[in-house]
């Protein structure tokens, strides 16, 4: 029977229902963040760790900028608080006639130029007028025949002044408008106010309603300059007296106050010969406006249509601003020298009457210049490369030190959840949903630590500077409070590529237990067998001789001449930390290559032990070497990192010390303001020895001489009394050199030779034996001119000494006549150098060999320290510039830039070190609860609580002892190679080195040579740290002598 087609037996599928489609990352978010939440609940212990660590990283690398900046801003205040001068911007210009309308026009456009350039950091205009020193042809009216004295015009806005003086009688001059100052205008003259300062009353005798004239002399044009007298157009200013003021304004002379610009109001007489050799100079104070319409006025009257007449005086005109130190940081440092640059030269480039819009215009406004009276500003900021490059290295090696314990701690959180992935991934979980939990985690973490960071960084700052900074210093704490929205761009990116660090760090770990089963751990937890990436591609060869080839060429460019000496000082301390960084690598990578070989060999050596507790304990550590090495790098370079702050902090304390001694040679020393001769020495010698808390003195004679021939090389000479100078100087012993006494018994031994020859036996530094190639017995040529006006002498000197440095000689090799640095230094005999001085001096005219240097040494009575003060500043002993030890210490203590390496260490060796315990606590603790069912098995086969304790005591001993001893060694080392590149050498205020520009800042930090100290502290901190060792021990046995045999072998997972 046939069969249709539609009951075709042919089978067909039946159709299938359509896949179900992935989920997606969104739908799939859900249940990761409750993943999240609850692996969170049973990990916060090491999830908080790692959190800690994420947040002292950030905060370490948010406050050490920003405590940088607040140091040098409170440096850089410092600075400009210093000197009225260090402050002060001044537009100056001439002029020989006042045109009030063009001078209010330029004055103006001078005002925008300022503004345009340093408007956010200047206060208000001050312009002045200073006439010159006139004749006083009248007083009270009576005409002087011969008139004597001389008066200067100094001007400036009365309602400023009252703010700047205190009055003694009467008042100050009136502050007049124009119309009212017009009034006191005649055809023939005008009447002026002044004020006098009471040193100048007293002196000249002058009484509040005195009244004094002077004479303005106008030139006709065409005029010759010989004219008769009666020929000139004159005006009599009728000078009335309206007030005295004190010189002195809150303790300090007037002169220091920027607003006066180095005017102190004091009477001085005559230079050379005068009338009879009478008469003297004085100053008078008057209002600006008031003088300023007066001169205009006379404009007025005298003017020709074409051709203004001019005075035969140029009076000046002052614009002046003062910077604002309480508005200026350090960040803005570079915009004020630039805008200061730019200043001057729009101001020249308008000083020609040519340009569009010109400053200057004659007669009226002559000569316009735009200058700063103190290149300090220049000075302060190439001294900050020298301590910026540093302490950036140092950051870097912080913040390194810190994500290496989060790296560890995120290896611990992974570890201990390792069982559970596995359990996970085998249950259907997928690699990117355990992947997003942990990467949940550790994005909150990353958040909340870079939030709480930035804040608790100011807090930190805040701490840092209350306990730092010393507290005579400008208040700079404000900027926290007042620029933060400024400060938190420069901060937020550093802080952020630190927080994502920290979260890349906790994902890495990820790598190997996403990619394991449960049969691969519990393999690996019995015994180690899969190499790591970087051994099986032998990258730690790689880098370990990239790591040599690093330190070879730093070591090549520290130790050459191929840099000069400027950027070779701003390299050395990077380059010198980068190769030590190079070299600690590269045994580091060495050590991690041999240690399984190491930890082979020590199981076979506890083999021949009695005892099974070595060799159980080191054939562990042979098993599973990862988490000891860990544990051992961490707390090796904590270690090593804390010893070395420890002996960089010491040898700064150190470097402070020995600069004040060598720049001074003394307690006290510096030029005599009244120089005497060979004869005077026994009795100057004995009127310093007199002063209050002398306890011993010696004079001699110092200057700076040429040697070389054509070449010209400056060399510091200093002639020493050599009976009283080893009482008296403060010579350090530096490697091999002779003690003083040595030296100077040597040079007096040597005086009768000198002088029958006609050599002076001299002393040498090195600078001096390498620019001139000299050594003992070898003769050198000096060029001396002992007093301005003398002719240049040249005296022979025979080398009999040499020694490494000469105090208060600041000298180079690299020294020349064009930056002002010594080549060389030389010392001698002054009763041998005089004696052989004399004769070429006689035959040449000059002046004997003068002494005009004092050394003293002196006790520590406060009391008659300061009267010693008061002495040698305003007495006939004084000194024309005084170099104390003391106060010179105490300013290189308190150097802004050298408390800011000092607040960075601090802060870097606390927390590393507590976070370096913290985490080897953390690691032995899991290490120690993951082998439980282990030292369970051991105590069920028999073993007593005391044998598991000292299993557990060697392996951890091993790790820890390792650890310290390694930490200790590299500290040594890194200390040795780096901290005198390191070291920071402050510029003092006075003395060699005080000018903190050119070479002289660059030989300053290596002159004297840098000292390393090794303080008792450091068996401080290793007993500190094996203290905590054995506490963290004790805390890791406990929990095997506390272990429940029956309990942990029921919990057990398997």
């Amino acid at each position: 029977m046939a069969t249709t087609e539609s009951h075709s037996p042919v089978w067909r599928p039946a159709p299938q229902p359509p896949a179900p489609p992935r989920p997606g990352w969104l739908d799939r978010f859900p249940s990761v963040l409750r993943l999240a939440f609850w692996r969170a609940r049973s990990n916060r212990g090491l999830l908080a760790a790692v959190w800690l660590g994420m947040l002292v990283a950030v905060m370490i690398v948010a406050a050490g900028p920003l405590y940088s900046t607040v140091a040098m801003t409170a440096g850089l205040r410092t600075v400009l608080l210093a000197s009225p001068q260090n402050r002060a911007v001044i537009v100056q210009a001439t002029t020989q006639q006042i045109n009030a309308a063009l001078l209010d026009s330029i004055t103006r456009s001078i005002d925008q130029e300022v503004q345009q350039y340093l408007g956010p950091y200047v206060g208000s205009l001050h312009l002045s007028l200073d006439v010159p020193w006139q004749k006083v042809i009248a007083r009270d009216g009576r005409r002087l025949n011969p008139a004597v004295d001389d008066l200067a015009l100094f001007t400036q806005p009365m309602s400023q002044a009252a703010q700047h003086l205190t009055l003694i009688e009467g008042r100050l001059p009136p502050a007049l408008t124009p119309a009212q100052a017009r009034r006191q205008v005649t055809p023939t003259g005008a009447s002026l106010a002044i004020a006098l300062s009471q040193q100048e009353a007293q002196r000249w005798q002058v009484h509040v309603g005195e009244t004094l004239a002077i004479q303005l002399v106008y030139n006709f044009p065409g005029l010759p300059g010989n004219v008769p007298f009666e020929l000139r157009r004159v005006r009599t200013l009728t000078l009335q007296v309206t007030g005295i003021f004190a010189n002195r304004y809150h303790g300090l002379s007037l002169d220091e106050d920027p607003f006066w610009r180095q005017e102190a109001f004091l009477s001085a007489d005559h230079q050379g010969l005068g009338l009879n050799g009478e008469g003297a100079d004085y100053t008078a104070l008057a209002d600006t406006t008031t003088l300023i319409t007066v001169l205009d006025s006379f404009y007025q009257q005298l003017q020709d249509e074409n051709n203004p007449v001019p005075l035969t005086i140029q009076p000046v005109l002052c614009w002046l601003y003062e910077l604002q130190p309480a508005r200026i940081t350090i960040d803005q440092l570079s915009a004020i020298t630039s805008g200061v640059h730019s200043l001057q030269l729009d101001v020249a480039n308008r000083s020609s009457e040519e340009s569009p819009d010109p400053l200057t215009q004659e007669p009226f406004v002559m000569g316009t210049t735009a200058f700063l009276p103190s290149d300090i500003l220049t000075q302060y900021q190439s001294r900050l490369a020298l301590v910026r490059i540093p302490i950036s290295a140092l950051l870097v090696l912080i913040t390194a030190l810190l994500l290496f314990f989060v790296s560890m701690i995120s290896h611990l959180l992974v570890d201990r959840q390792s069982e559970t992935i596995a359990v996970l991934r085998s249950r259907g979980l997928s690699r990117s949903q355990i992947f997003g939990m942990f990467a949940l985690q550790g994005l909150v973490l990353s958040i909340l630590a870079l939030l709480i960071g930035l804040v608790g960084s100011g807090l930190l700052v805040q701490w840092l500077a209350a306990r730092l900074l010393p507290g005579n210093s400008p208040s700079v704490l404000s900027l926290l409070a007042e620029d933060w929205r400024a400060l938190l761009p420069a901060l937020g990116w550093p802080a952020s590529v630190t927080a994502l660090a920290g979260l890349a760090a906790l994902l890495m770990a990820l790598w190997h237990p996403l990619r394991s089963t449960i049969v691969s751990l519990r393999r690996e937890t019995a015994r180690t067998s899969q190499r790591p990436l970087w051994r099986r591609l032998h990258l730690d060869i790689v880098a370990l001789l990239l790591m040599l080839a690093g330190y070879g060429l730093s070591a090549y460019f520290v130790n050459s001449n191929v840099l000069d000496a400027r950027l070779r000082l701003l390299l050395l301390s990077p380059l010198s930390l980068l190769g030590a960084v190079c070299l600690l690598l590269a045994a580091i990578l060495l050590f991690l290559r041999l240690l399984p070989q190491l930890l082979t060999l020590a199981s076979k050596l506890a083999a021949r032990r009695r005892g099974a507790a070595s060799l159980l304990a080191v054939a562990y550590l042979a098993r599973a070497p990862r988490q000891s090495a860990r544990m051992t790098l961490l707390l090796t370079l904590a270690t090593a990192f804390a010893v070395f702050s420890l002996v960089f902090l010491s040898s700064q304390t150190q470097r402070a010390i020995d600069v004040s001694v060598y720049t001074v040679g003394a307690d006290f020393s510096g030029p005599l303001a009244f120089p005497g001769r060979l004869d005077d020495l026994a009795d100057l010698t004995a009127e310093y020895r007199h002063l209050p808390g002398v306890l011993a003195a010696s004079l001699g004679f110092a200057t700076t001489g040429l040697a070389g021939g054509a070449l010209q090389l400056p060399i510091a000479l200093r002639a020493v009394d050599s009976s009283t100078f080893p009482q008296v100087a403060l010579w350090p012993r530096q490697g091999s050199d002779p003690a003083l006494p040595t030296l100077m018994a040597l040079l007096q031994a040597r005086r009768d030779w000198g002088e029958a020859h006609h050599l002076v036996p001299a002393i040498i530094d090195e600078a001096a034996a390498q620019s001139l190639h000299l050594s003992n017995g070898s003769s050198l040529v000096l060029t001396v001119t002992v007093t301005p006006g003398s002719p240049p002498i040249e005296t022979s000197f025979v080398v009999v000494g040499q020694v490494q440095a000469i105090p208060t000689v600041l000298s180079s090799p690299q020294g020349n006549a064009a930056n002002e640095v010594p080549a060389g230094g030389v010392l001698v005999d002054y009763q041998t150098y005089a004696a052989v001085f004399e004769g070429p001096a006689l035959a040449a005219g000059s002046d004997l060999l003068p002494l005009n240097y004092v050394w003293l040494r002196t006790s520590e009575d406060a009391p008659a320290l300061l009267r010693l003060r008061s002495l040698l500043t305003n007495s006939d002993v004084e000194l024309t510039q005084v170099f104390d030890r003391r106060a010179l210490l105490e300013e290189l203590r308190y150097e802004p830039l050298y408390l800011d390496l000092l607040g960075i260490l601090t802060c870097g060796v606390i927390s590393a070190l507590v976070l370096a315990f913290v985490g080897n606590l953390l690691a032995s603790w899991q290490s120690t609860r993951s082998r439980l069912l282990q030292f369970a098995v051991l105590r069920a086969l028999g073993s007593s609580r005391r044998q598991l304790a000292a299993v557990l005591a060697w392996e951890q001993g091993l790790i820890y002892l390792g650890a310290i001893v390694l930490g200790t060694f590299f500290g040594f080392v890194l200390a040795w190679l780096v901290v005198p590149a390191l070291i920071f050498t402050g510029a003092p205020s006075s003395g060699p080195g005080s000018d903190p520009s050119g070479t002289a800042l660059y030989v300053s930090q290596r002159v004297p040579a840098v000292q390393l100290v090794f303080p008792p502290a450091l068996l401080a901190l290793l007993a500190g740290l094996v203290m905590i060792c054995l506490l963290a021990l004790v805390i890791t046995v406990s929990l095997v002598t506390r272990l429940t045999v029956a309990r942990t072998l029921r919990l057990n997972e398997d």
